[in-house]
């Protein structure tokens, strides 16, 4: 890539130069160095200087540590490259500088400003929780429905809309929803699963927009299971989604909606992609239909539904679309998770299921690994299952539930919703400084440090030690619990 800017540069260079010679071989004009990133990033501290010497200060403060400085100049190099981003932070220096913490912090949250420098805006409006809908957003004169209060989701569901339009414009919306609510985590001390659950609004935000896009039968459904049902939906999350309709429904309009929604929120366009979207979970996965109706529902668990399919079923939640065909759906679950559960066999191929899971990765592993968060799921799915206590939330609300009802000891329900906070919270900690999805803390020191840092800030958050030895024994402590209630 060097190599071929350089011949670009060079060729360019002898180009422009010769626009400036006369048939005479004289100098016309002073000859204009061509961009380069290199002179881009010069040109925009200049004007900096005399833009907006506060803002010139602020990022060029001695206490930014090298990593910081990089992500700076990223962002900086970004929004040289037309006026209206350069625009966006000369007029917003507050922001500006609140994102020097994110550069210094958070590879996840760095990427989108880099990508989208006139997002920087929204960091001005952390406290007051903006919405995601913006007036701007919708040309002048555009009608809306009036019988759909949000004006995003009224917009989308006129037959006029251009779809390529609709797809910026829901990216444009879970992208700033998403910045918002995780750069929240930087400044203050915020409890983990309110951000999850901010970031499941974005998710199911985006659903209710995919879908008047897709514009479905009468009939149909969007239910959401995994995190994304238990309102747990974390940043690199898959959005396991199950596809309901009713009987009466035509099946291939029915398939072809579902399908609709899977591409627009996958497909990448100029403004990215929303989420990674799994629908295996359906009956029969791969191999089962696409979409799926309350009698076949009914029907697969009364038959087929192995015991880690019913209690991942526990989480199933109504997101978009017919409500009661979706009420429909959630009965007939509810029906076959008991069924299931009765099965005599039912404790030990859940046994089974989780050992698989725990032996098929031999390195710590927050999640599958034993003491992990697959640990508690799997002990209060199955307590629900087999007594069926209902509750779709998250994995401390689902802790809390089942020792209401007095299938876990209260020490041990308080030591297992403690854990599953710290668990979820070091997950979330991870993926939102170092952009990946780890198993366990990362090993290089800046991101490790960042990572406790956040953790710092969690309520309730208390180690005499590191985090990678709290982690440690957060696990132990987990796993020990868990062999309490055998299966």
């Amino acid at each position: 890539m060097a190599a071929v800017a350089e011949i670009y540069r060079r060729i360019v260079y002898q180009e422009q130069s010769q626009q400036f010679i006369d048939a005479e071989g004289n100098l016309r004009l002073q000859v204009q160095v061509p961009p380069s990133a290199e002179n881009s990033y010069s040109q925009i501290m200049q004007r900096l200087a005399l833009d907006s010497p506060r803002l010139l200060a602020s990022i060029t403060r001695s206490e930014h540590s090298q990593h910081a400085r990089r992500n700076i100049d990223r962002f900086l190099s970004s929004s040289a490259t037309s006026s209206e981003r350069y625009g966006a932070i000369v007029r917003s220096p507050e922001a500006v500088e609140r994102a020097l913490e994110i550069f210094e912090v958070s590879e996840y949250l760095t990427d989108i400003l880099v990508r989208h420098p006139a997002d920087v805006r929204l960091l001005q409006e952390l406290e007051e929780r903006p919405a995601i809908s913006s007036p701007e957003l919708f040309p002048a004169g555009s009608e809306q429905k009036a019988e759909i209060s949000d004006p995003v989701l009224a917009y989308l569901a006129q037959s006029s809309v251009d779809r390529i339009e609709a797809l910026g414009l829901l990216r444009q919306q879970f992208r700033q929803s998403i910045l918002v609510a995780n750069a929240r985590d930087l400044y203050r001390a915020r409890a983990i699963y309110s951000t999850l659950q901010e970031n499941s609004e974005a998710a199911d935000k985006a659903l209710d927009y995919a879908l008047a896009v897709a514009d479905p039968p009468s009939g149909f459904a969007v239910m959401a299971l995994g995190r994304l049902g238990s309102r747990e939906f974390d940043l690199l999350s898959d959005a396991d989604l199950l596809f309901i309709a009713d009987e009466a429904a035509p099946r291939e309009a029915s398939r072809r909606s579902a399908e609709r929604i899977m591409e627009i929120l996958t497909a990448y366009t100029r403004e990215g992609t929303l989420f990674p979207v799994d629908a295996r979970l359906r009956p029969r996965g791969r191999e089962g239909e696409l979409v799926t109706t309350p009698a076949q529902l009914a029907q697969y668990f009364a038959r087929d539904a192995s015991a880690w399919e019913a209690i991942t079923y526990l989480r199933l939640r109504f997101i978009a679309g017919d409500k009661a065909i979706a009420e429909q759906a959630e009965e007939a679950t509810r029906t076959g998770i008991l069924a299931v559960a009765e099965r005599p066999g039912f404790d030990i191929d859940l046994n089974a299921m989780r050992l698989r899971l725990k032996e098929s990765d031999s390195s710590p592993n927050l999640k599958t690994g034993a003491g992990g968060t697959y640990d508690i799921d799997y002990l209060s799915g199955r307590l629900q299952a087999k007594h069926g206590v209902w509750g779709n939330d998250n994995l401390s609300e689902r802790v809390r539930l089942v020792a209401a009802d007095g299938l876990l000891a209260e020490e041990d329900a308080v030591e297992l919703e403690r854990n599953s906070q710290f668990l979820r919270a070091l997950e979330h900690g991870i993926r939102l400084v170092t952009g990946r999805a780890g198993k366990w803390l990362p090993v290089q020191e800046h991101a490790a440090e960042s990572v406790a840092k956040l953790m710092s800030r969690q309520p309730g958050y208390i180690s005499g030690g590191s985090v990678a030895d709290t982690a440690t024994e957060v696990v132990l402590r987990t796993r020990g619990i868990c062999q309490k209630y055998p299966f």
